[in-house]
Protein backbone atom coordinates (compact mmCIF):
# COMPACT_ATOMS: atom_id res chain seq x y z
CA UNK A 1 0.00 0.00 0.00
CA UNK A 2 2.05 3.30 -1.28
CA UNK A 3 1.19 6.88 1.25
CA UNK A 4 2.34 9.13 -1.49
CA UNK A 5 -1.11 9.58 -2.13
CA UNK A 6 -4.54 8.18 -0.03
CA UNK A 7 -6.79 5.85 -2.28
CA UNK A 8 -10.18 7.67 -2.89
CA UNK A 9 -11.75 5.69 -0.05
CA UNK A 10 -9.67 6.72 2.40
CA UNK A 11 -11.30 10.12 2.19
CA UNK A 12 -15.01 9.98 2.27
CA UNK A 13 -14.84 6.40 4.08
CA UNK A 14 -18.43 5.74 4.58
CA UNK A 15 -20.39 6.71 2.23
CA UNK A 16 -18.12 4.59 -0.15
CA UNK A 17 -17.20 1.81 1.44
CA UNK A 18 -21.33 1.37 1.53
CA UNK A 19 -21.46 1.70 -2.58
CA UNK A 20 -22.13 5.03 -2.83
CA UNK A 21 -21.24 8.16 -4.79
CA UNK A 22 -21.91 11.82 -6.59
CA UNK A 23 -25.48 10.59 -8.11
CA UNK A 24 -25.84 11.35 -11.87
CA UNK A 25 -29.26 12.26 -13.68
CA UNK A 26 -30.35 11.66 -17.10
CA UNK A 27 -32.23 15.24 -17.21
CA UNK A 28 -30.22 17.70 -19.11
CA UNK A 29 -27.81 19.14 -17.22
CA UNK A 30 -27.56 23.26 -17.54
CA UNK A 31 -25.25 25.00 -19.09
CA UNK A 32 -23.15 27.39 -17.58
CA UNK A 33 -20.66 29.00 -19.05
CA UNK A 34 -16.79 29.90 -17.84
CA UNK A 35 -18.24 34.14 -17.24
CA UNK A 36 -21.25 32.68 -15.30
CA UNK A 37 -18.96 30.46 -12.92
CA UNK A 38 -16.60 33.95 -11.98
CA UNK A 39 -19.14 36.07 -11.66
CA UNK A 40 -20.27 33.25 -9.18
CA UNK A 41 -17.30 33.29 -7.73
CA UNK A 42 -16.99 37.21 -7.12
CA UNK A 43 -20.42 36.98 -5.60
CA UNK A 44 -19.87 34.38 -3.35
CA UNK A 45 -16.51 36.33 -1.60
CA UNK A 46 -18.36 39.11 -0.91
CA UNK A 47 -21.04 36.95 0.82
CA UNK A 48 -18.63 35.13 2.74
CA UNK A 49 -18.80 37.11 6.20
CA UNK A 50 -22.89 35.79 6.04
CA UNK A 51 -21.43 32.33 6.95
CA UNK A 52 -19.31 30.04 8.83
CA UNK A 53 -15.75 28.98 7.98
CA UNK A 54 -15.51 26.11 10.19
CA UNK A 55 -16.39 27.04 13.97
CA UNK A 56 -16.14 30.86 13.24
CA UNK A 57 -17.52 33.29 11.07
CA UNK A 58 -15.45 33.72 8.16
CA UNK A 59 -13.54 36.65 7.14
CA UNK A 60 -13.91 38.99 4.23
CA UNK A 61 -12.47 38.19 1.06
CA UNK A 62 -8.93 39.77 0.83
CA UNK A 63 -7.73 41.69 -2.11
CA UNK A 64 -5.81 38.59 -3.22
CA UNK A 65 -8.42 36.33 -3.32
CA UNK A 66 -10.59 38.72 -5.23
CA UNK A 67 -7.77 38.59 -7.47
CA UNK A 68 -7.00 34.77 -7.56
CA UNK A 69 -9.94 33.31 -6.02
CA UNK A 70 -9.34 30.14 -4.43
CA UNK A 71 -12.38 28.52 -6.32
CA UNK A 72 -11.68 27.41 -10.47
CA UNK A 73 -14.53 28.39 -12.77
CA UNK A 74 -14.63 24.63 -13.27
CA UNK A 75 -15.42 23.82 -9.66
CA UNK A 76 -17.80 26.61 -9.59
CA UNK A 77 -19.71 25.54 -12.52
CA UNK A 78 -20.21 21.89 -10.10
CA UNK A 79 -21.43 23.69 -7.52
CA UNK A 80 -23.56 25.69 -9.60
CA UNK A 81 -25.04 22.43 -11.64
CA UNK A 82 -25.43 21.07 -7.90
CA UNK A 83 -27.41 24.02 -6.97
CA UNK A 84 -29.93 23.81 -9.96
CA UNK A 85 -30.23 20.17 -9.18
CA UNK A 86 -31.12 21.16 -5.71
CA UNK A 87 -33.51 23.27 -6.48
CA UNK A 88 -35.70 20.84 -8.61
CA UNK A 89 -36.02 18.35 -5.97
CA UNK A 90 -37.28 20.89 -3.59
CA UNK A 91 -39.38 22.53 -6.63
CA UNK A 92 -40.57 18.52 -6.21
CA UNK A 93 -41.48 18.24 -2.53
CA UNK A 94 -38.10 16.10 -2.49
CA UNK A 95 -35.08 16.73 0.00
CA UNK A 96 -32.18 18.34 -0.76
CA UNK A 97 -30.03 18.95 1.80
CA UNK A 98 -29.24 14.98 2.36
CA UNK A 99 -28.86 14.53 -1.38
CA UNK A 100 -27.31 17.06 -4.55
CA UNK A 101 -26.02 19.23 -2.00
CA UNK A 102 -24.43 16.18 0.49
CA UNK A 103 -23.13 14.84 -2.67
CA UNK A 104 -21.49 17.73 -3.75
CA UNK A 105 -19.54 18.35 -0.16
CA UNK A 106 -18.44 14.73 -0.50
CA UNK A 107 -17.40 15.31 -3.79
CA UNK A 108 -15.19 18.00 -3.12
CA UNK A 109 -13.67 16.30 0.05
CA UNK A 110 -12.95 12.81 -1.47
CA UNK A 111 -11.02 15.77 -4.13
CA UNK A 112 -8.71 16.64 -1.22
CA UNK A 113 -10.88 19.89 -0.68
CA UNK A 114 -9.93 20.29 3.61
CA UNK A 115 -9.98 23.95 3.58
CA UNK A 116 -13.39 25.39 5.57
CA UNK A 117 -13.18 28.46 3.26
CA UNK A 118 -13.11 27.02 0.06
CA UNK A 119 -15.99 24.52 0.87
CA UNK A 120 -17.87 27.45 2.05
CA UNK A 121 -17.80 29.11 -0.59
CA UNK A 122 -18.65 26.86 -2.83
CA UNK A 123 -21.57 25.96 -0.56
CA UNK A 124 -22.52 29.79 -1.33
CA UNK A 125 -22.40 29.19 -5.06
CA UNK A 126 -24.83 26.50 -4.77
CA UNK A 127 -27.28 28.05 -2.39
CA UNK A 128 -27.14 30.72 -5.00
CA UNK A 129 -27.98 28.88 -7.82
CA UNK A 130 -30.19 27.47 -6.02
CA UNK A 131 -32.34 30.21 -4.77
CA UNK A 132 -32.33 31.60 -8.41
CA UNK A 133 -33.75 28.66 -9.91
CA UNK A 134 -36.27 28.17 -7.23
CA UNK A 135 -37.61 31.39 -7.62
CA UNK A 136 -37.94 30.67 -11.70
CA UNK A 137 -39.77 26.84 -11.09
CA UNK A 138 -41.90 28.38 -8.89
CA UNK A 139 -43.83 30.29 -11.34
CA UNK A 140 -44.75 26.85 -12.97
CA UNK A 141 -46.68 24.87 -12.73
CA UNK A 142 -46.47 21.68 -10.03
CA UNK A 143 -43.50 19.21 -10.52
CA UNK A 144 -44.20 16.41 -13.18
CA UNK A 145 -44.93 13.46 -11.66
CA UNK A 146 -42.37 11.61 -14.06
CA UNK A 147 -39.72 14.77 -13.11
CA UNK A 148 -39.99 13.86 -9.36
CA UNK A 149 -39.49 9.87 -9.93
CA UNK A 150 -36.70 10.48 -11.95
CA UNK A 151 -35.28 12.62 -9.56
CA UNK A 152 -35.79 10.63 -6.39
CA UNK A 153 -34.07 7.71 -8.25
CA UNK A 154 -31.32 9.22 -9.53
CA UNK A 155 -30.52 11.46 -6.13
CA UNK A 156 -30.37 9.28 -3.37
CA UNK A 157 -30.34 10.32 0.10
CA UNK A 158 -27.25 10.24 1.76
CA UNK A 159 -27.35 8.24 4.74
CA UNK A 160 -24.53 8.68 6.94
CA UNK A 161 -25.20 8.86 10.32
CA UNK A 162 -23.81 11.57 12.47
CA UNK A 163 -20.58 9.84 13.86
CA UNK A 164 -19.91 9.24 10.39
CA UNK A 165 -19.91 12.97 9.83
CA UNK A 166 -17.97 13.25 12.96
CA UNK A 167 -15.35 11.73 11.21
CA UNK A 168 -15.67 13.37 8.15
CA UNK A 169 -15.31 16.45 9.34
CA UNK A 170 -12.52 15.56 11.41
CA UNK A 171 -10.42 15.58 8.00
CA UNK A 172 -10.65 19.83 7.67
CA UNK A 173 -8.06 22.09 8.21
CA UNK A 174 -9.43 23.39 11.38
CA UNK A 175 -10.40 19.76 13.19
CA UNK A 176 -7.07 18.50 12.30
CA UNK A 177 -5.32 21.41 13.75
CA UNK A 178 -7.33 21.08 16.84
CA UNK A 179 -6.63 17.03 17.04
CA UNK A 180 -2.80 18.10 16.62
CA UNK A 181 -2.91 20.69 19.09
CA UNK A 182 -4.58 17.36 21.25
CA UNK A 183 -2.13 15.10 20.89
CA UNK A 184 0.68 17.12 21.65
CA UNK A 185 -0.56 18.16 25.35
CA UNK A 186 -1.02 14.46 25.62
CA UNK A 187 2.42 13.41 24.46
CA UNK A 188 3.80 13.17 27.75
CA UNK A 189 1.95 10.17 28.68
CA UNK A 190 3.73 8.06 25.46
CA UNK A 191 6.80 6.88 24.61
CA UNK A 192 9.41 8.50 21.96
CA UNK A 193 11.78 5.28 21.63
CA UNK A 194 12.58 3.60 24.94
CA UNK A 195 11.51 6.79 26.91
CA UNK A 196 8.61 8.79 27.89
CA UNK A 197 8.28 11.74 25.39
CA UNK A 198 9.25 15.33 27.58
CA UNK A 199 5.99 17.44 27.86
CA UNK A 200 5.40 19.49 24.46
CA UNK A 201 6.90 22.92 24.69
CA UNK A 202 5.53 26.26 23.87
CA UNK A 203 7.22 26.48 20.91
CA UNK A 204 5.67 23.39 19.82
CA UNK A 205 2.55 23.87 20.60
CA UNK A 206 2.93 27.03 18.51
CA UNK A 207 4.76 25.19 15.45
CA UNK A 208 4.26 21.63 15.40
CA UNK A 209 6.39 19.12 14.83
CA UNK A 210 4.27 17.66 11.80
CA UNK A 211 2.30 19.66 9.63
CA UNK A 212 -1.76 19.88 8.86
CA UNK A 213 -1.33 17.68 6.11
CA UNK A 214 1.28 14.98 7.60
CA UNK A 215 -1.38 14.78 11.07
CA UNK A 216 -4.20 14.49 8.18
CA UNK A 217 -2.62 11.68 6.80
CA UNK A 218 -2.13 10.18 10.01
CA UNK A 219 -5.96 10.20 10.86
CA UNK A 220 -7.23 9.31 7.61
CA UNK A 221 -5.27 6.07 7.51
CA UNK A 222 -6.12 5.64 11.04
CA UNK A 223 -9.71 5.56 10.02
CA UNK A 224 -8.87 2.93 7.20
CA UNK A 225 -6.90 1.27 9.54
CA UNK A 226 -10.08 1.35 11.95
CA UNK A 227 -12.11 0.15 9.00
CA UNK A 228 -10.16 -2.96 8.64
CA UNK A 229 -9.87 -4.30 12.19
CA UNK A 230 -13.83 -4.05 11.96
CA UNK A 231 -13.68 -5.88 8.93
CA UNK A 232 -11.26 -8.24 10.80
CA UNK A 233 -8.24 -7.66 7.55
CA UNK A 234 -5.08 -7.94 8.84
CA UNK A 235 -4.64 -4.01 9.79
CA UNK A 236 -1.12 -3.94 10.99
CA UNK A 237 0.80 -5.28 8.51
CA UNK A 238 -1.52 -4.22 5.60
CA UNK A 239 -1.44 -0.65 6.85
CA UNK A 240 -0.07 0.64 9.99
CA UNK A 241 3.79 -1.23 9.99
CA UNK A 242 4.06 -0.05 6.36
CA UNK A 243 2.94 3.34 6.83
CA UNK A 244 4.85 3.58 9.90
CA UNK A 245 8.12 2.29 7.95
CA UNK A 246 7.27 4.90 5.10
CA UNK A 247 7.05 7.70 8.11
CA UNK A 248 10.50 6.64 9.69
CA UNK A 249 12.79 4.93 6.90
CA UNK A 250 11.34 7.74 3.82
CA UNK A 251 10.13 10.90 5.32
CA UNK A 252 13.06 10.39 8.34
CA UNK A 253 11.12 11.26 10.77
CA UNK A 254 11.97 11.41 14.13
CA UNK A 255 11.19 9.58 17.45
CA UNK A 256 8.87 12.36 18.80
CA UNK A 257 6.97 12.97 15.63
CA UNK A 258 6.37 9.41 14.72
CA UNK A 259 5.10 8.83 18.80
CA UNK A 260 2.74 11.90 17.04
CA UNK A 261 1.72 10.19 13.97
CA UNK A 262 1.20 7.17 16.03
CA UNK A 263 -1.13 8.73 18.42
CA UNK A 264 -2.94 10.73 15.72
CA UNK A 265 -3.91 7.22 14.13
CA UNK A 266 -4.91 5.35 16.97
CA UNK A 267 -6.95 7.85 18.28
CA UNK A 268 -8.84 8.04 15.01
CA UNK A 269 -9.11 4.24 14.54
CA UNK A 270 -10.15 3.30 18.31
CA UNK A 271 -13.18 5.84 17.61
CA UNK A 272 -14.05 4.15 14.47
CA UNK A 273 -13.78 0.89 16.00
CA UNK A 274 -15.69 1.85 18.70
CA UNK A 275 -18.41 3.57 16.36
CA UNK A 276 -19.01 0.90 13.27
CA UNK A 277 -19.18 -2.00 16.78
CA UNK A 278 -22.15 0.25 17.87
CA UNK A 279 -23.88 0.33 14.81
CA UNK A 280 -23.34 -2.16 12.81
CA UNK A 281 -24.03 -6.18 13.61
CA UNK A 282 -21.04 -7.10 10.80
CA UNK A 283 -18.78 -5.90 8.23
CA UNK A 284 -20.55 -6.20 4.78
CA UNK A 285 -19.72 -7.83 1.84
CA UNK A 286 -19.22 -4.53 0.06
CA UNK A 287 -17.54 -2.92 2.32
CA UNK A 288 -14.94 -5.74 2.80
CA UNK A 289 -14.54 -5.78 -0.70
CA UNK A 290 -13.67 -2.22 -1.26
CA UNK A 291 -11.39 -2.24 1.63
CA UNK A 292 -9.75 -5.49 0.00
CA UNK A 293 -9.07 -3.68 -3.17
CA UNK A 294 -7.82 -0.80 -1.90
CA UNK A 295 -5.50 -3.27 0.45
CA UNK A 296 -4.11 -4.79 -2.44
CA UNK A 297 -4.38 -2.07 -5.07
CA UNK A 298 -0.43 -1.15 -4.68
Amino acid sequence: MRFGKAPYTLVILFFFFCGGGVAQTSEETPFFSRDDASRSIVTALRALPEVTCGRKRCEPATSQELAEPPVTPEDARTAMIAGAKSARLNWCGLSWKDRAYSALMLHFQARGVYQARTLALLGIIHDQQFHHDYLGLNALKTCPGDLRVGLDQENPVISLDPWQRVANNALLDYSVAEMLQFVLKEIKNSHCGNELCNPATDEEIENPPLSIFEARQAMRVGLFSGAAQFCALDWQRSIFYPFIAHHKHTLKMTPRQLTLVTMLHGTMQNYIVKKYREHEKTCSDTMRDNLKRDLTAG
